[in-house]
């Protein structure tokens, strides 16, 4: 801001992110190294820009397309963990 205060953008989980929205994966709220293992071989770390495509109802997947133009079915326990800012859209 022009007082010099560092603006931090809110974020949302992947699980309440509107499908048709851009983000920027910024964290991962869980230290579990398997999960944590399993996120990097599907490529979802922080840093990632990836669009929401679909959701299923009733808790079900979110279906996301990376930037690569790779999509990945993410569970609703793991969409819940995945913390996601606006995307800029560079």
């Amino acid at each position: 801001t022009a007082a010099g205060e560092i603006e931090e953008a809110e974020l949302a989980t992947l699980a309440e992110t509107a499908v048709g929205t851009t983000v920027l994966l910024q964290e991962v709220g869980d230290e579990n190294p398997a999960r944590l293992h399993y996120l990097a071989e599907q490529s979802l770390t922080p840093g990632v820009r990836l669009t929401v495509i679909d959701r299923q109802p009733f808790n079900g997947p979110t279906i996301v397309r990376l930037h690569d133009g790779t999509t990945r079915v993410v569970g609703q326990e793991l969409a819940l963990l995945l913390f996601c800012r606006p995307s800029d859209g560079e």
